[in-house]
């Protein structure tokens, strides 16, 4: 419907978000920009949150496709607040492929 009206290639609004349809906003850009750079520069482990809805899945989803073409990166994505336990073992997984840690 929006396509057509508006002369677009793809659906804006879709349930999974699409870099191809990225605003960025000026606090969009401010999030992409210092993670972006936070990374370049090896701080580590960074947290990116906020209230449903606000971009933040697809800022990193812009982000990831910028840095692939750097190096090798890793994202985890938690759609809930872990405790850390599971924020660690998330991170592991991510690392190295293995879904069970021993103590």
């Amino acid at each position: 419907m929006y396509e057509e009206f508006y002369g677009l290639q793809a659906s804006p609004f879709t349930l999974s978000p699409s870099i191809k349809c990225f605003y960025h906003s000026r606090s969009h850009r401010r999030a992409f920009i210092t993670l972006y750079f936070a990374l370049l520069e090896g701080e580590g482990i960074l947290v990116l949150t906020g209230p449903p809805g606000i971009g933040k899945t697809t800022v990193i989803k812009a982000l990831q496709g910028d840095l692939e073409k750097l190096g090798e990166y890793k994202f985890v994505h938690l759609d809930y607040a872990p405790s850390a336990d599971e924020l660690a073992s998330a991170v592991a997984q991510e690392i190295t492929g293995q879904t069970e840690f021993q103590d």
